[in-house]
């Protein structure tokens, strides 16, 4: 019997395949640029705190990140609002990001 390993067999739709994909490649970017960041949606790690980004870091100088991904049509939930707001009035840098791009701009516009 054939067993089938792809996307639906673990229950993932295509944006989240997608939103994953984006995910590890921010990861490896901030990684190269020597830039502290986890993802806080991994199999190990399930956020208590609902709408959590789904990577933080910490940029030079102690400063917060935060990045939300999302997929092209991707919707911000309402928690999600909340949470990054938080961080960006407590003096954090967030990105939304649909791609790599958003990450290098954000950070590179921030002097980073």
């Amino acid at each position: 019997m054939k067993r089938h390993h792809g996307p639906a067999h673990l229950g993932l739709t295509l944006p989240e395949i997608r939103e994953a994909t984006i995910q590890l490649d921010i990861l490896t970017y901030l990684k190269w640029r020597q830039i502290p960041a986890w993802s806080t949606h991994s199999s190990r790690n399930h956020p208590e705190t609902p709408g959590m980004a789904d990577i933080i870091g910490v940029l030079r100088g102690g400063r917060m990140l935060a990045v939300e991904v999302k997929s092209e049509g991707g919707i911000v939930s309402e928690a999600q609002q909340l949470w990054l707001q938080q961080v960006h009035f407590s003096g954090g840098l967030v990105i939304l990001a649909h791609c790599i791009e958003d990450v290098q701009r954000a950070i590179d516009g921030k002097g980073e």
